[in-house]
C-alpha cells in the first residue's frame, strides 16, 4: 500500500474526502549533500553540487519476538551520492571536465566533511528511463552511459549509504507504525481516508503542497507501543518541513 503524495502547487494541508486523491504514506526526496570545489590543472575552478536521493516507506517488521500488534516499521533509505551532471556537461574544456571527473570519482571519504568517492552523474529532472539521465564514472574519470551492472541484468542500481540507511531507530523500544486497526484514539487516517484493502494510511501520512520552488511536506506519524499485557499506547505527531529539491 506504499503511494507517494501528489504535490498541489496551490494547495492547503487538509482532510481528504475520499481515498487516492493527494496523500500519501511514503515520502521520496532529493537531498543536497554537499558542493564539491575543485581546481583542475588549467587554473580554473568549478563547483559541482552532489546530492542523495531519501525515501521513507512502511515495511513489515522481521525480529522475532516483535508484536504482532505494532508489527509495521518505518524505513529510511538513502541512496549513494550522486553528482550534477548538468553542471559537469557545463564544463566546455574536454581536458578540464574529464579531470573534474576523476577527481569526483576519487574523493576521499571524509566523515568529517561529509563527503565520499562520486561514481555517479544525474541529470535532474529528466526521466530515469532515458540514456543519458544517469551515468557512472570509471577509476579514470571516463563517463559512460550504460548501467554499471553490479547484478548482472543491464539496468540501473542505485546502492545504499549503509550509514544513513535504517530500519531499526523504532525496534528498540519494540515500537512500531499503528496500523489502520489501531484503536481510534490514536489518529490513524487523519489526512488520507483509510483503504483496509490496499492497507493504506497506516500511521504515516504525507502532504505537499507549494510551487516546486519552494514545497512543503506536512509529515503525521503515529506510533506504537506494546507495553505489559498488551496494553498499546500511542504517540501522535505531526511536523511541517521545507523542500528546495523534491
Amino acid at each position: 500500500g506504499s503511494i507517494l503524495p501528489t504535490p498541489v502547487d496551490n494547495g492547503v494541508f487538509e482532510p481528504e474526502v475520499s481515498a487516492g486523491e493527494r496523500t500519501g504514506n511514503s515520502l521520496f526526496c532529493t537531498r543536497h549533500e554537499w558542493t564539491e570545489h575543485m581546481m583542475v590543472t588549467s587554473g580554473r575552478v568549478y563547483a559541482i553540487d552532489v546530492y542523495k536521493f531519501a525515501y521513507w516507506f512502511l515495511t513489515e517488521k522481521t525480529q522475532a519476538g516483535a508484536s504482532a500488534s505494532a508489527n509495521l516499521t518505518l524505513r529510511q533509505w538513502v541512496s549513494e551520492p550522486l553528482a550534477d551532471g548538468g553542471q559537469v556537461d557545463e564544463i566546455a574544456d574536454a581536458t578540464d571536465r574529464l579531470e573534474v571527473t576523476r577527481k569526483l570519482r576519487q574523493l576521499p571519504v571524509d566523515y568529517s566533511a561529509g563527503t565520499e568517492p562520486v561514481e555517479l552523474l544525474w541529470l535532474r529532472g529528466e526521466d530515469p528511463s532515458l540514456t543519458g539521465t544517469l551515468r557512472h564514472i570509471d577509476a579514470d574519470g571516463v563517463v559512460f552511459s550504460v548501467p554499471r551492472d553490479e547484478l548482472g541484468d543491464g539496468k540501473w542500481h542505485l546502492m545504499p549509504d549503509k550509514l544513513k540507511s535504517s530500519d531499526t531507530f523504532l525496534l528498540a523500544y519494540d515500537a512500531g507504525i499503528a496500523t489502520n486497526d489501531s484503536p481510534s484514539r490514536f489518529g490513524v487516517g487523519r489526512f488520507g481516508a483509510i483503504d483496509e484493502d490496499l492497507g493504506f494510511p497506516h500511521g504515516f501520512e504525507v502532504q505537499i503542497v507549494g510551487p516546486p520552488a519552494s514545497r512543503r511536506a506536512l509529515v503525521h506519524l503515529v506510533v506504537m507501543v506494546v507495553r505489559g499485557s498488551e496494553v498499546p499506547v500511542g504517540s501522535d505527531q505531526s511536523a511541517i518541513t521545507q523542500f528546495s529539491e523534491l
